[in-house]
C-alpha cells in the first residue's frame, strides 16, 4: 500500500542524507506508484540515492525509462551500471556463490584476478546502500535473486584458461568449498556434506561435470543413501546424464543413480540404467582385453 511504501522510504533514509526523510509526500507517493509498492524497488531507489551524491529523488522519478515494463529490472540495471568497479566485482563475486558467504570467500574468489581489491570497503558501501544483505550472526553476506541474476549475466564469456569469465570463477568458487570440507570422521548429518554439495554445483555450472561425478563417489552410498536422501541424490545424478566423458565415470553414474531409483520403488527405470551401466563397462572390459 502507498502509505506502507512512503513509511518505508522514509525509514531508508534515517539520516536525511538520501532527501527521502524529508521529501514532499506526493514525491513519495509518485515513486510508491511507479514501483508498485514493491520493496526491493524501493530499496533499490535508496541505494541508487546513496550511490550517487549527484542524483535526487526527483530527478530519478523523472527518468521514464526506469519506470517501464519490468520496473525492478530496469531500477536494477541502473544501481548496478551506478556502481564502482570494486561494488561491482564484489556483487558479481556474491552471485557466482548464489549463497550467503563470508568474506572470506569473496576474497578468495577474486584474488587471482584483484589481488588489491578494496572489498571489505566496497561490502560496506554495498550493505549501506541496500545493494548486499548481510547477517550480523553469522557474519555472511547474500544478493537478493534480482540483484543476483543481473549480476551474474554480466560476467563475462571471454574464452581463456585464466581469464576473469563465468566459467572460471565457478571452478575457483568450487575449489573454495574443496578447501573447507570436513575430516570424514565429522560427517554425521547432511550439513556436514554442505560444501561437497556446493562444490557439485559449481562444477556443474562450469561445466565440469566429470568433476562433479568424481565429488559424489565419496558421500553416496555411505552417506546419501544411508541417510535417506533418495531424490535428492537422483536429483544430482540427473544432471550429469549425457554429459560425462569418462566412460568410466558414465557407468558409475548409471549404476548409482539406477540404484537410487530401485530404492524408490521406479523399477523400470532402475533396470534401464543398470543395463546402460553394464552395457558400458562391458566396453570397457573389452577395449583393455584388446
Amino acid at each position: 500500500p502507498e502509505d506502507d511504501a512512503i513509511v518505508l522510504l522514509r525509514d531508508l533514509d534515517p539520516q536525511g542524507t538520501l532527501g527521502l526523510r524529508d521529501a514532499p509526500e506526493k514525491d513519495l507517493r509518485r515513486a510508491a506508484r511507479l514501483t508498485g509498492g514493491i520493496p526491493r524497488a524501493l530499496e533499490i531507489l535508496a541505494g541508487i540515492l546513496h550511490q550517487d551524491p549527484t542524483a535526487s529523488l526527483p530527478k530519478l522519478l523523472a527518468d521514464e525509462r526506469l519506470f517501464s515494463e519490468e520496473v525492478e529490472a530496469q531500477l536494477v540495471a541502473e544501481g548496478y551500471r551506478r556502481l564502482g568497479e570494486d561494488e561491482r566485482r564484489v556483487m558479481e563475486a556474491l552471485a557466482v556463490f548464489d549463497r550467503p558467504v563470508g568474506e572470506t570467500a569473496i576474497a578468495y574468489l577474486l584474488h587471482p584476478w584483484f589481488p588489491g581489491l578494496g572489498m571489505r570497503a566496497g561490502l560496506r558501501r554495498l550493505v549501506s546502500g541496500y545493494f548486499v544483505g548481510a547477517n550480523r550472526v553469522t557474519g555472511e553476506y547474500s544478493l537478493h535473486p534480482l540483484d543476483r541474476d543481473y549480476a551474474y549475466r554480466q560476467l563475462p564469456d571471454d574464452e581463456g584458461p585464466d581469464a576473469y569469465n563465468r566459467r572460471n570463477l565457478e571452478l575457483r568458487a568450487a575449489d573454495f568449498y574443496v578447501g573447507i570440507r570436513k575430516p570424514e570422521s565429522e560427517w554425521k548429518t547432511i550439513d556436514d556434506l554442505a560444501p561437497q554439495l556446493a562444490e557439485f554445483e559449481h562444477r556443474v555450472r562450469a561445466g565440469d561435470y566429470d568433476g562433479a561425478c568424481r565429488v559424489l563417489e565419496p558421500i553416496d552410498f555411505d552417506y546419501l543413501l544411508l541417510w535417506g536422501h533418495y531424490a535428492r541424490l537422483v536429483e544430482l545424478r540427473e544432471k550429469l546424464l549425457g554429459r560425462l566423458t569418462d566412460p568410466g565415470l558414465q557407468a558409475i553414474n548409471l549404476g548409482n543413480l539406477g540404484f537410487a531409483y530401485r530404492v524408490l520403488g521406479q523399477l523400470e527405470r532402475a533396470i534401464k540404467l543398470c543395463e546402460e551401466a553394464l552395457t558400458i563397462a562391458r566396453e570397457i572390459g573389452n577395449r583393455r582385453n584388446e
